[in-house]
């Protein structure tokens, strides 16, 4: 009985199972198709979003920290300024009160301006700007700005020199009534090879033509040269913004007349390259005889001795009480200045006053009071004085 039982059941299993296990499988299906029914639409895929800056952390921003800037400080960090234009070697210093880095001597002494050059010159809007950088011989660093409309430029450049057409046009009609040429002078001028000829009756005409170009025909020696006192005496007020701009500094600085002295010397030796002037303009049409004026001096950053001692004067014209005289001795010219001697200064007493012997030529760094060989070798005996003011 108990084995009839068992097989019904095997039987009633056999039959069933297969129809338990299609509607369980069914049923699992319906639930799966289910689930993803009731999943949400997934949006479109889209870029991750920018990460905030703001998000860096403190030990991130301490470990860049070291190449950055110091007056950028954590700002240039979050900003996403250029680190590498931040970066400052190891040897600058930073002096918040200049805003610049300047690289150090091993000495300690400042002498170099990482960041600006010792002269720069661009143009806008019709008018010239030229910034000068230099250290002075009280280790301050300057930066002298200048400007100057075009126009004013143009005419203080070609107001001096002279045309080849022009001489011959004013002496065109003593030359026309000559008889004998050895009435005719043969004069010289700063720069062998330059020599021109002039008849004996223009001389007095020729002399009050040079004299308004700013220069001197002496008809004893036949020699043209430049009148620098003259040149920087009527060049005032086209330097007045660069003395202007010394001027606050100096305030600033608390100096008296030997620093002023001492930084425009300093100016003229360093922010001013040592190049001779051409005798002609680049056209060949107007000779200048080897100067540069005062502005064109600033405005090309480069002179030789004379050039530069003419600028000197003419932006210490700005300061009454310092005297300037011009000192001219074979192939060289440099300037002597009426501020306190100190020990050791190397001066020249004329008319009574004791002046400050100073040599703007450059490059060499020489303080007020010290000049080079050549000037000290002909000081004592071979030397002219011209008065500034």
């Amino acid at each position: 009985m108990t084995e009839k039982i068992f097989r019904i059941l095997l039987t009633v299993a056999a039959l069933t199972l297969p129809q338990i296990i299609k509607t369980s499988a069914a049923a699992a299906q319906s639930i799966s198709i289910g689930a993803m029914e009731k999943t949400p639409q997934m949006s479109p895929a889209r870029k991750p979003a920018k990460k905030d800056r703001s998000s860096y952390d403190e030990e991130e921003f301490e470990r860049r920290k070291p190449h950055l800037n110091p007056e950028q400080g954590k700002k240039a960090l979050l900003s996403g300024e250029d680190i590498h234009g931040s970066y400052i070697p190891e040897s600058a210093s930073f002096t918040p009160d200049r805003d610049i880095f300047r690289k150090k001597e091993t000495t300690g002494n400042i002498n170099e301006d990482l960041s600006t050059p010792p002269h720069r010159t661009w143009r806008k809007a019709n008018r010239i700007f030229t910034t000068l950088s230099f250290d002075t011989f009280s280790d301050d660093h300057l930066v002298l700005n200048f400007s100057i409309y075009e126009s004013d430029y143009n005419i203080a450049v070609t107001k001096y020199g002279y045309r080849q057409m022009e001489l011959d046009s004013l002496c065109s009609t003593f030359r026309s009534s000559l008889d004998d040429k050895d009435k005719t002078l043969q004069m010289s001028t700063k720069n062998p090879g330059m020599p021109f000829q002039l008849p004996e009756a223009c001389l007095p005409k020729a002399q009050s033509f040079f004299a308004q170009r700013g220069m001197n025909l002496d008809p004893v020696s036949r020699t043209l040269s430049w009148d620098l006192p003259v040149i920087a005496q009527r060049e005032k007020n086209n330097v007045r913004t660069l003395a202007d701009d010394l001027r606050k500094k100096a305030a600033e600085h608390n100096y008296g007349k030997r620093e002023i002295a001492g930084a425009v010397l300093s100016m003229v030796q360093s922010a001013i390259s040592y190049e001779i002037p051409p005798i002609k303009t680049n056209t060949g049409r107007q000779f200048f005889n080897g100067l540069y004026t005062p502005v064109q001096t600033i405005v090309e950053g480069r002179g030789d001795c004379d050039t530069k001692s003419l600028l000197m004067a003419a932006v210490l014209s700005h300061w009454p009480s310092i005297r300037v005289i011009g000192i001219q001795v074979p192939e060289h010219y440099f300037l002597g200045i009426a501020v306190p001697v100190m020990n050791g200064d190397e001066t020249l007493t004329y008319r009574g006053t004791k002046y400050v012997l100073t040599e703007p030529a450059g490059p060499a760094r020489l303080p007020p009071g010290r000049i080079g060989g050549l000037s000290r070798k002909y000081i004592n005996k071979d030397y002219k004085v011209q008065e500034f003011f």
